[in-house]
């Protein structure tokens, strides 16, 4: 249930900034109905599949750290 109600309240928290794009209620929920779904159906990709991902904090770890280097050393002040 907690997972069902925080997909649709990030699906739903944007909708005031597209009715103030546009009023066609198609391109409003539209693309929201289908986030909602994906959103679900990736949960459950990735519950299945966690255990392939023991190595994922020491390869953000290397990202990070890398992308901070670089950020550091490109402008120097």
């Amino acid at each position: 249930m907690l997972i069902e109600f925080s997909d649709v309240f990030f699906a739903l928290d944007s909708v005031a900034e597209i009715l103030a794009i546009t009023s066609d209620p198609f391109l409003v929920f539209n693309p929201y109905i289908f986030t909602i779904l994906g959103l679900r159906s990736m949960y459950f990709f990735l519950a299945h599949m966690i255990n392939k991902f023991h190595q994922i904090k020491n390869s953000l770890v290397a990202i990070l750290s890398f992308v901070g280097l670089i950020l550091i050393f490109a402008h120097p002040y």
